[in-house]
């Protein structure tokens, strides 16, 4: 025993199981000075950090004997407590690791390294146990540890970082702005030690993200972006840096819909691809954005994308529920503005082997409903639609609160009153717009623009001047959403569409000039943002007739005639534009009525007859009553009558009190023949 006495040899013998066996005798190493008590200490807890990694239970009795050996070492207590920390997936080390820092704490109550370790150890726990109370205690050390620096300037950044992610990750856990504040004031005195670490960059990056979506500050992410591009200017590899730069740069996207950021981030998600193409958490990040900018304006390039980009992550994560609801919810997106029945139908087998795989989530019966209600709209189906609101309500069983769902519900009901005419139904949809909104706030403008179609259906069918009114609120509220009382060139096209409609039809209601007006205007808007816009250029040649009605104005007609002319260049077979075009020149002969412009006023009614007679051969019933109208301004009463009975027979005669006053039917009063026709009538 004399030998194994001496230090050296002990120290050279440690690694030999025979030697370590026979130290653990207290007379080998009770005479030794303490600073060689503490050096062979060590050396059983590397021995035991050894066992440790290597799963062996011994190194229990390893530590205990390096405490043993040097009870009063702060090194020994420190150095154990590192080696459970490493341990970060086992609970039972971490919470041992803590210990170990007590005791080493007690011993040297000015470790800066004791205080600094156990700030880390606890923020481990705090991780695995999802608990804030952790990242308090966390704190605690860690100011703590800054109490004890003598030289502060001397502190290395890493400190800094660590007490950063300290708060940020106590910030994930409360939901406190004032947490991810203190955690980018950490970052930031990290940053000006010099760090240049990418993945420091990144990590304060994440935090000023968090802060920015959770106080609604979006130039807090232009700052974000700038710190995620340093990391990747520090390590272009560095994949986590340019997945969130792209997705940074998405959340500028939809927050704006500036296509700049689209592109910075498609950018971003295209380099990101490069280094790790098999990440199918990027490929869906990737995929929701081309589905949202998608959603925004039809853009059915866009759907296309979204779905190649979900192709690509099923490839990298087959069968995973979310990739399977979101490429399901961007066929049903793409299956209802191209009318393909085989992309909706693809979407449902998609969305139900999504609910078995994740039967409680939300989102999963949300697409489920959405598709159904998309195959109701392709068949004009009400059984579809009952169907989607029975998907809905056991979605809201599950989450009641889940605005998404009984926006759904909503469009399904809607959709119902519309195909069915029944006004308590269309009541039923506004009743589940009201409660979404009573349940919380919502900031997604399609939902205010969808409550306002359906208002609008409500006036048309209740003929309903309140309805209408609150229908021109939301879409206000939709467009101030989106920022278009700012600049309208942002602006969802469809959103716009229906203000302009809401506006001109409330000016039926009130003869209010102004309504008329504004509703052209925006319409106007519509057809500079989106040219091809066929819906909307008939409503403004609508919007323009409605006006030049009002206010006697031939300009007005004019106007509108030069639309509808656009929209017969397009489709020529649409019995409306036809029908309302022979309106509008029936309108501007009528008002000319000078014995002066005869000829030309005889040309007006050749072309509107002309119109009218394409609308009829195109199958328009409406058409009947107006070319009535026509011939009885042109003193034709028998012609008048003959399209007055086609009307009748039709079903498309005016109510008999509107066609007794109607001006353009005047003419035919003191005919015997129409007298004998309106008896019949009553």
């Amino acid at each position: 025993m004399s030998k194994l006495a001496e230090p050296q040899k002990l120290f050279e013998e440690i690694d030999k199981q025979s030697s370590i066996d026979e130290l653990r005798q207290a007379k080998v190493w009770s005479t030794m000075s303490d600073e060689d008590r503490e050096r062979l200490a060590l050396l059983f807890v590397n021995k035991g950090k050894e066992q440790l990694v290597a799963g062996d239970d011994s190194f229990k009795e390893t530590f205990t004997l390096a405490s043993e050996i040097a009870p009063q070492s702060t090194q020994v207590w420190l150095q154990q407590g590192r080696a459970f920390a490493e341990q970060k997936q086992n609970i039972r080390c971490l919470m041992q690791g803590c210990e170990a820092c007590e005791q080493a704490a007690t011993l040297d109550k000015s470790s800066f390294e004791v205080w600094h370790l156990w700030a880390k150890v606890l923020m481990e726990v705090g991780s695995f146990q999802n608990e804030t109370n952790h990242f308090r205690d966390a704190d605690a050390k860690f100011t703590q540890a800054w109490d004890c620096c003598l030289d502060k300037e001397e502190v290395t950044p890493a400190f800094f970082w660590d007490w950063g992610l300290c708060w940020y990750y106590r910030g994930k856990l409360s939901g406190e702005a004032m947490d991810f504040k203190i955690s980018s004031s950490r970052y930031q005195q990290a940053a000006k030690r010099e760090l240049n670490e990418a993945s420091f960059w990144n990590d304060y990056g994440n935090a000023i993200v968090d802060l920015g979506c959770l106080v609604s500050r979006y130039d807090l992410l232009f700052q974000a972006a700038q710190l995620y591009q340093t990391a990747i200017d520090s390590d272009d590899k560095y994949f986590p840096a340019h997945l969130n730069l792209a997705c940074c740069y998405q959340e500028l996207y939809e927050a704006s819909g500036a296509e700049d950021f689209f592109r910075s981030a498609d950018e971003a998600f295209r380099h990101g691809c490069g280094l790790n193409d098999g990440d199918a958490a990027l490929w869906v990040k990737w995929g929701v954005m081309y589905l949202n900018a998608g959603k925004k304006g039809t853009d059915t390039r866009r759907l296309e994308g979204a779905i190649e980009k979900f192709i690509a992550a099923d490839g990298c994560e087959p069968q995973s529920s979310l990739v399977l609801e979101r490429w399901a919810e961007a066929q049903v997106l793409l299956g209802s503005f191209t009318d393909n029945l085989e992309l909706l139908r693809s979407a449902e087998e998609k969305v139900l082997q999504a609910c078995s795989l994740s039967p409680d989530s939300a989102h999963v019966w949300y697409v489920y409903g959405s598709c159904l209600n998309a195959l109701g709209n392709y068949f004009d189906d009400v059984d579809y639609y009952y169907h989607a609101i029975d998907r809905f309500q056991y979605g809201l069983s599950l989450h009641p609160e889940e605005t998404k769902l009984l926006h759904g519900m909503a469009l399904s009901y809607s959709s119902v009153g519309d195909v069915t005419g029944d006004l308590e139904v269309m009541s039923q949809a506004l009743d589940c717009f009201s409660f979404a909104l009573s349940v919380g706030e919502i900031n997604i403008s399609q939902f205010w623009n969808d409550w306002g179609e359906t208002l609008m259906h409500a006036a048309h069918m209740a003929d309903s001047r309140p309805h209408l009114e609150e229908a021109v609120a939301k879409f206000e509220y939709a467009i101030t959403m989106q920022g278009g009382d700012q600049d309208t060139t942002m602006l969802d096209p469809r959103l716009l569409y229906n203000y302009g409609c809401a506006l001109d039809f409330l000016g039926d209601f009130t003869d209010d000039i102004d309504c008329y007006e504004r509703g052209i205007k925006v319409l106007s808007q519509v057809v500079i943002l989106d040219p091809d816009y066929s819906h909307a250029r008939y409503n403004l040649a609508l919007a323009w007739s409605h006006l030049g009605e009002l206010t006697a104005d031939l300009e007005c007609f004019d106007k509108a005639l030069d639309q509808f002319s656009l929209v017969l260049a397009e489709d020529s077979e649409d019995e409306m534009a036809w029908n309302d075009r022979g309106i509008a020149l029936m309108n501007k002969a009528f008002l000319i009525d000078d014995p002066a412009a005869i000829d030309e006023v005889v040309s007006l009614y050749g072309q509107a007859e002309d119109s009218l007679i394409h609308s009829i051969a195109m199958g328009s019933l409406q058409a009947f009553y107006n070319m009535a109208c026509l011939h009885s301004l042109k003193g034709d009463a028998t012609g008048a009558i003959h399209y007055l009975e086609r009307a009748e027979t039709a079903g498309a005669l005016p109510a008999l009190d509107d066609m007794m006053h109607d001006e353009w039917l005047a003419p035919l009063q003191e005919d015997e023949s129409f007298r004998s026709f309106l008896q019949h009538l009553s």
